[in-house]
């Protein structure tokens, strides 16, 4: 069974925001914001700033908007589920609740995967903690909504195939593991 989302315009400019709907509490987080048109193309005329809430998670947080989207990366701090916000002074109200579970299994991975197709769900994040290779014939898939962190000075190197089955609602994040820098969402 899957839920499909669909969009309905509410005017003539609307906010969006992607970010991951489940965040562990303490890491940190990117959230992307978009400007779209009645069309639901995103419109590069706007440049006006959107603020960010997020309730107890985070203080509110302004986006530089530029060319219709702006990004930052948030920190959790809150220890229950939140909802993350988006507005400006034209645009009206987007909403996305984001859980933050108890606690969350992890696996430590590193060197050679298997031959044939290795797959990485959302059920356990995944924590590369030195050199991975997905090998020549062989594919790693990462289904959408799983989190995928990086050691320092860690290498994926890619021989054979990867696929990334990020969504706008579920994206697959790269992050590294104890850093309060830079989060990539991948969207598949």
């Amino acid at each position: 069974r899957s839920v499909t989302a669909v969009f309905v315009p509410v005017g003539p400019v609307n906010c969006q925001i992607t970010a991951p709907s489940r965040v562990p509490q303490g890491r940190h987080f990117p959230v992307v914001v978009r400007i779209r048109d009645g069309n639901w193309d995103i419109d590069p005329v706007r440049q006006a700033p959107v603020t960010v809430r997020s309730g107890a998670a985070h203080p509110d947080t302004v986006f530089r908007i530029s060319r219709g989207a702006g990004t930052g990366v948030l920190r959790s701090s809150a220890a229950s589920d939140f909802v993350l916000s988006a507005a400006s002074a034209d645009a009206p109200e987007a909403r996305r609740t984001v859980s933050v579970p108890a606690s969350w299994p992890s696996m430590d991975v590193s060197g050679t995967l298997p031959a044939g197709e290795t797959v990485w769900d959302a059920s356990t994040d995944r924590v590369v903690t030195s050199e991975l290779t997905v090998p020549a014939g062989s594919s790693l898939v990462i289904r959408r909504g799983t989190w995928v962190l990086i050691r320092k000075n860690v290498n994926i190197k890619i021989r054979g195939s990867l696929v990334v089955e990020g969504t706008e609602n579920d994206p697959v994040l790269f992050v590294p593991e104890n850093s309060l820098f830079a989060a990539d969402a991948v969207v598949g």
